[in-house]
């Protein structure tokens, strides 16, 4: 029990450094991918564990990878767009409608070879600021912590920080059945995955109990996590010089945007039936 936040710290390094390497190469979206998620739950890690932590340290631990996360988040939202991009284009009917997703085309991928090389310099300099390393440093001396070994202290702040991220989900409850309420339903996302990355990090603790509650929160996050993208996309229409060609892209994805927001409401209806979060606040009382 008392390797467990060493072991789930290791293993987020090792797979941010293969992330690393691979977003280096500006070779395919799926290493910018990893390396935003990755970055993101060393973050939450980072937080989670901050007991166990010395304060100043993990702060500056913190702000390093919260930058790295920051640039490689607007390089993936770029690899997106191109990909949904792609994707039109390769089902387009409209032959009037090509120049212009062509050319909107164009431009992003434009974008997107332009930030290669501030993500580049962002990933030597963290390479460079040594976080990475200081973090593995200090892991090699948790076990020795008297907290470490203590059950009972890890399961108390297990219990806090799931009922935190779950009572901070919980109060977009007012927001979630109004579908234009974009900014709130992009914060719904964003406290599901904080939800979702804390279960993960506790799950030692809990095994397979904490597994449909991952599920759900995962469920949401993705789902909205689409709805956003389509958000982002119909800001970036209203912005392009050729918005009015592309009448039947805006379509799509305000249809899609319906769609995804008629699958998110029904899942969010289904926690609520099933009292999902019910159990998972009492499975985190008990802890």
């Amino acid at each position: 029990m008392k390797s467990f936040i060493p072991q789930t710290m290791a293993t987020l390094l090792r797979r941010l450094d293969a992330a690393l390497a691979g977003a280096l190469t500006g070779r395919g979206p799926e290493h910018v991918h990893r390396m935003r998620v990755t970055c993101r739950r060393l973050r939450n890690a980072v937080k989670v564990f901050r007991p166990f932590l010395p304060p100043a340290r993990s702060l500056a631990w913190d702000q390093s990878l919260r930058r790295l996360a920051k640039l490689s988040g607007q390089a993936r939202d770029l690899d997106v767009h191109i990909l949904f991009l792609q994707d039109y284009l390769l089902r387009l009917t409209s032959g009037k409608e090509r120049p212009a997703a062509e050319g909107l085309l164009k431009h992003i991928q434009k974008q997107r070879r332009g930030l290669q090389p501030r993500l580049a310099l962002a990933i030597t300099r963290f390479r460079k600021d040594r976080t990475a390393a200081a973090i593995r440093r200090h892991l090699k001396t948790l076990p020795s912590l008297p907290q470490a070994k203590d059950k009972r202290f890890l399961s108390g702040l297990a219990g806090r920080k799931i009922s935190k991220r779950l009572k901070k989900l919980l109060s977009f409850e007012p927001h979630v059945g109004n579908p234009r309420l974009s900014k709130q339903l992009h914060r719904t996302r964003i406290a599901a995955k904080h939800l979702r990355y804390t279960l993960e990090a506790f799950r030692p603790l809990y095994g397979r109990r904490a597994d449909p509650f991952i599920g759900s929160a995962l469920k949401i996050q993705r789902v909205l996590g689409g709805l956003h993208d389509l958000d982002v996309w119909d800001a970036e229409l209203s912005r392009f010089s050729g918005r009015r060609a592309l009448g039947d892209l805006r379509r799509h994805c305000r249809q899609a945007r319906a769609g995804r927001y008629g699958t998110f409401i029904r899942f969010w209806k289904r926690c609520r039936r099933d009292k999902t979060w019910s159990r998972l606040a009492r499975l985190a009382e008990a802890s």
